[in-house]
């Protein structure tokens, strides 16, 4: 079965919804986007995917087409249309159709799309086997306002994730050009070692992810030191454990770095504490079965 797509205040079959040719998140991925998941029918903390969005539109001069009230009736109304429950669930908004030639100010009406589709989460095996990574030889650049926005163009990621999947691994580690380590091509990265937890200070070019803040907030509240600071090559390799975090991956061991095992190369008694606190903190707030 078809799923609807919101494009605009208006309900599409995938094979009807369109957008020009002209569009600038098409000719510039001059748009931004937000991923999230909905467990048992409520999105998990959509207020701060609204924020970081407004936020970034804020920093890009795109005037959203919806107050942030209306945008998330909006995300709902898609998600009851399409009677999903758990669901994957992505918002872009580009600046809308243009003239080419780099021409902003032609762009008269953003576009506003929101898709949603049932989503088959991440085995409790796969949890347990944990993820393997490697560090990439391309660097993000901290100093650029993209690292920090969510943005459409995902050139450097896409190229990423070609290179993750030439290596036969499951994710890949950016550092930036002073050297420090950035984040994954779609998460945010965690080390700990002796019961200390650090993670790239934001400063390092890395997007301020809304799970990396849940985590942070758990973690204090387990009463973990918790730094958010410059991380060296070498701290990586010699971690007692390694997770990264997403909306979609939640929590997720690194058990192998650059064909390395970290630790003893299984998933470590903090992370997998971290885990069963962000599942139990995701079932008080949804009132889900999860």
């Amino acid at each position: 079965m078809s799923n609807l797509i919101y494009i605009n205040g208006k309900l599409f079959l995938e094979e009807d919804a369109k957008i020009s040719i002209f569009d600038y998140g098409f000719l510039y991925g001059d748009a931004l986007f937000e991923t999230m998941r909905s467990y048992g029918e409520k999105i998990f903390r959509l207020d701060s995917h609204i924020e970081r969005l407004f936020n970034s539109l804020k920093i890009l001069k795109i005037e959203s087409p919806l107050s942030k009230k209306k945008l998330k009736e909006a995300i709902y109304m898609t998600l009851k249309a399409n009677k999903l429950s758990d669901a994957y669930i992505r918002v872009t908004i580009s600046r809308g159709k243009g003239e080419a030639g780099i021409k902003p100010y032609s762009c008269k009406k953003p576009t506003l799309i929101i898709l949603t589709k049932k989503y088959n989460p991440i085995s409790n095996k796969r949890k347990k086997e944990g993820y393997t990574a490697i560090i990439l030889n391309q660097r993000k650049n901290s100093k650029s306002i993209a690292s920090e926005l969510k943005s459409a163009n995902f050139i450097e990621n896409i190229l990423a994730k070609i290179a993750v999947k030439e290596s036969g691994a499951d994710e890949g580690f950016f550092f930036n050009e002073e050297n420090f380590l950035a984040e994954g091509i779609t998460s945010n990265i965690f080390i700990l070692n002796k019961e200390r937890i650090i993670t790239p200070d934001l400063k390092c070019g890395i997007l301020p992810g809304i799970t990396r803040g849940v985590v942070i907030e758990l973690a204090k509240d387990m009463n973990f030191f918790v730094e958010e600071t410059k991380i060296k090559e070498n701290t990586l390799f010699q971690a007692d454990e390694i997770f990264i975090t997403n909306s979609l991956l939640e929590v997720m061991p690194v058990v192998m770095l650059n064909s390395i095992p970290i630790g003893d190369g299984k998933p470590g008694k903090i992370t997998q504490k971290i885990q069963k606190a962000y599942k139990e903190l995701v079932k008080k707030e949804t009132k889900s079965l999860y």
